[in-house]
C-alpha cells in the first residue's frame, strides 16, 4: 500500500508533460524546459511545499553526473505554501532556459515539482552534436 487513500490514485490525478525545444542542440546553444502538471479529474488537488521553490530542472551527462541545476545558485523564502489545481486552475506550467555550454555526448534533463505532498517528475534524454553537425 503506497498511503494513498483516495481514489483515483495519485498518479492518474495528473498529466505530466515535460518537454525541451528540440532533441539535438550545438555546443553553447540555449535549451529551452517546460514542466507543465494538468490535473485530469474533477476533484480539485492541492500541492504543498516547504519553501518557495516550486519546480526544479537538473541535466546529467551520460554518466549520471549532475552538470547544471536551475535551483543551485537560488534562494527561496522559508515558508509553506501551497498551489492549488483542478476547478477553474487546470495546471501548473513551469519553464526554464539553460544557457552552459555542454560538451558533445549524450544528456538527460528531469523537470521536478517540488511539493512535500506529490512530488512529480519526468525525464528527457537530448544530444549536443559536434559543432557544425
Amino acid at each position: 500500500m503506497n498511503g494513498e487513500t483516495g481514489y483515483p490514485p495519485l498518479a492518474q490525478k495528473f498529466g505530466i508533460e515535460f518537454t525541451t525545444n528540440k532533441p539535438a542542440y550545438n555546443p553553447g546553444e540555449k535549451i529551452q524546459m517546460t514542466l507543465k502538471i494538468t490535473c485530469t479529474t474533477f476533484t480539485p488537488f492541492t500541492f504543498q511545499f516547504n519553501s518557495g521553490q516550486r519546480y526544479d530542472f537538473t541535466i546529467e551527462n551520460a554518466r549520471g553526473e549532475e552538470v547544471w541545476r536551475w535551483s543551485r545558485d537560488k534562494m527561496f523564502i522559508q515558508i509553506l505554501g501551497e498551489e492549488k489545481v483542478g476547478g477553474t486552475r487546470k495546471s501548473l506550467t513551469y519553464r526554464e532556459v539553460f544557457q552552459g555550454n555542454l560538451s558533445t555526448g549524450v544528456y538527460r534533463v528531469t523537470g521536478r515539482l517540488t511539493s512535500s505532498n506529490a512530488p512529480l517528475s519526468s525525464t528527457l534524454t537530448f544530444f549536443v552534436n559536434p559543432r557544425g553537425k
